[in-house]
């Protein structure tokens, strides 16, 4: 149970690309038209003549209500559905809400079938909702035990071979040289050194710059956007946006790891890793 219950909680990656998402529910929603119309399970075959349209029919709910939920799911809960919390628990989750969206939608098309395809007897609620599910939840738990094994090795693997040839991490320079950020509103600044800066995050229009002091690390906060921080340290080339909320110093970069939603960053000074945005990742 130990196991199970941590590799629920391990990281896994939220893919909201339409194109994407739009061909992941056409295959769902063949496989499904085939796998009923081919292997006639659950006494599915009522009529002689419609069989093919029939099943068909199951295939094209299926299709849709993927395509829907991956897209209003990902809307409506894009506090909670964020890549950098993403797991595979809660991956499980969706998936298991779009079988029972499938399941309710295939009653209600079951249900306006009866007379146009001529069947023979009504499918109960209960009946659509575990004949969903058993068609669903194998190929479901086996797909995400694939992905994120294959995508957790892979990205581990790129990880390594960074690491291996200092691919990313720049190395200090005996230069020091003095950095003055300003403001939005040009009245305020930091100033801080070269060697000083190990990561800037932001919150809305804030910015927070995390340096080195002697031995400590000290937070000094900036009221200016992200992209406005990085505007200023543009002819900095060891100074990287690896995430929508993160710029970092490759002359910190301790270690980089690997995992099924992207890469991580172990910086100096820091009890935790900074993470790498599959959208900036290639860069």
């Amino acid at each position: 149970m130990r196991k199970i219950y941590n590799w629920f909680k391990r990281p896994y990656f939220v893919d909201t690309n339409p194109i994407t998402n739009f061909l992941i529910s056409l295959g769902l929603g063949v496989f499904i038209f085939l796998f009923l119309y081919l292997f006639e399970p659950f006494g599915i075959r009522q009529s002689n003549n419609e069989m093919l349209f029939y099943t068909l029919g199951f295939g094209g709910v299926t299709f849709i209500v993927c395509y829907i939920n991956c897209i209003l799911f990902f809307i409506i809960f894009r506090k909670f559905a964020t890549n950098d919390n993403w797991t595979v628990g809660k991956n499980i989750f969706f998936l298991f809400f779009t079988l029972l969206t499938i399941a309710l939608c295939n009653h209600w098309y079951n249900l306006i079938s009866f007379d146009t395809f001529g069947l023979t007897r009504h499918i109960s609620f209960q009946r659509s909702v575990s004949n969903t599910f058993i068609v669903g939840v194998f190929p479901i738990l086996i797909y995400m035990l694939y992905t994120e094994i294959f995508y957790r090795k892979k990205n581990e693997k790129i990880a390594d071979e960074i690491m291996k040839n200092q691919k990313f991490i720049s190395k200090k320079s005996s230069n020091l040289e003095e950095i003055t950020i300003y403001g939005t509103n040009q009245k305020e600044v930091i100033i801080f050194n070269t060697d000083q800066l190990i990561y800037v995050s932001s919150t809305k229009n804030y910015s927070s710059f995390f340096l080195t002091q002697d031995t400590d690390l000290v937070e000094k906060i900036l009221r200016i956007p992200l992209h406005k921080v990085l505007d200023q340290l543009s002819h900095y080339k060891w100074v990287v946006r690896c995430h929508k909320s993160y710029i970092v110093s490759t002359r910190c970069i301790q270690k980089i790891t690997g995992n099924a939603r992207g890469y991580q960053l172990h910086m100096k000074n820091l009890d935790f890793p900074v993470p790498v945005s599959r959208n900036f990742s290639k860069n």
